[in-house]
């Protein structure tokens, strides 16, 4: 119902043409000429349901905001944007789902607040990071591990004794390589890498950085996304002794970023 916008704007006109009396298109929504019909919540309610109710508050569940459709952002409403629970959107599919859908593109979350990372790319190789012997081969381990963790996880059923995911620490003063070195673990892995911008992350409002967090990881799991967080002193603090309730929320601050570091499945 989404790609018809898209890809049959007339389709429900004609099927209008055809079954005038159907009820279908009291829940549809129409341009000012009446010309065209757009499908809304409720025409997908009834499509799904029928003359059901309890079928088509069923079908409310494809709209929760914790559905995979809300979620990873396959849909949008053309109006009423305030209010996303209105039965009266209009649904279409998102731009970066349909060029997924329909040329096989990777679905790819551009820069905003509710994604603060924005992608890396690079046509550098590895012959252009100069660094010491032991480090290389060290950044060679990840790429490895990259290229064959399916196998390790799922073929030989390690999942149920490791972690899922990688985690890494760069080190080094300014220039050194670190993000040339994550721009290129992207290249030759094939994965996507993403600097998040710390500074967007941070909130001075009790709560606010911990959501801010979990709207990145939920983005990104199951993605096989590598995540890159640049001058991540900023946030990637020690735990203090609490002296004040500053102290309390930096600490819880600390303490939820490091366990969805621990159970995030991308590096």
């Amino acid at each position: 119902m989404a790609l018809l916008p898209r890809l049959d704007p007339s389709l429900l006109k004609r099927i209008y043409l055809e079954f005038p009396n159907s009820a279908l298109f009291d829940f549809c929504a129409a341009n000012d000429n009446g010309r065209l019909f757009y499908p809304t919540i409720q025409a997908v309610q009834y499509i799904l349901g029928g003359d059901s109710i309890s079928e088509r508050l069923k079908a409310m569940d494809y709209f929760n905001p914790n559905s995979v459709l809300m979620k990873e952002e396959l849909i949008v409403f053309s109006n009423s944007a305030q209010d996303q629970t209105s039965t009266n959107n209009q649904i279409n599919v998102h731009q970066e789902a349909f060029n997924t859908i329909i040329f096989e593109e990777e679905l790819l979350p551009k820069m905003s607040n509710d994604f603060p990372a924005e992608l890396l790319q690079t046509d550098r190789s590895w012959k252009d990071l100069i660094l010491p012997e032991i480090t290389l081969n060290e950044l060679q381990s990840i790429e490895d591990w990259y290229n064959s963790s399916r196998i390790l996880m799922e073929d030989w059923g390690m999942q149920k004794k490791l972690k899922p995911g990688f985690r890494v620490l760069f080190y080094g003063e300014p220039g050194t390589g670190k993000t040339l070195a994550a721009s290129l673990l992207g290249k030759y892995t094939g994965r996507p890498v993403f600097r998040v911008d710390v500074s967007m992350l941070v909130s001075k409002y009790i709560g606010e950085t911990e959501k801010q967090l979990a709207k990145l990881f939920d983005k990104a799991e199951n993605k096989n996304w590598i995540l890159f967080f640049d001058e991540a002193d900023a946030i990637f603090g020690k735990r203090t002794s609490v002296k004040d309730a500053h102290d309390k929320y930096a600490n819880q601050e600390v303490s939820y970023l490091l366990q969805r570091i621990e159970t995030f499945s991308g590096l």
